[in-house]
């Protein structure tokens, strides 16, 4: 009687192990509920949405700085190692 304890003990021990050793990638790749909301967001900031109104951003900063207020760019900053250095600035770009 003892032996067959022992042979369905190890046996028992046997299925638990095989049931995790199959079990084991379903738990290893389960995505909880936030890393679901992140892959969401991910795929939403990179989608071909994004990348339209990123491109429409782009544009209107563009047109913003080129039809701005033509002073501000040339107003001196306050210290005068930032006027030294826009002084150069604006030097290479006449």
């Amino acid at each position: 009687m003892r032996a067959n304890s022992l042979v369905s003990s190890i046996r028992r021990a046997g299925m638990v192990t095989l049931a995790m050793l199959l079990l084991l990638p379903t738990i290893a790749f389960a995505q909880s509920p936030w890393e679901r909301a992140a892959n969401n967001l991910a795929l939403t900031f990179t989608g071909p949405l994004a990348r339209a109104l990123a491109l429409v951003a782009i544009v209107i900063g563009g047109l913003m700085f080129m039809y701005g207020e033509g002073g501000a760019k040339r107003r001196a900053p306050a210290s005068s190692g930032h006027r030294r250095t826009a002084a150069n600035l604006i030097r290479i770009v006449r």
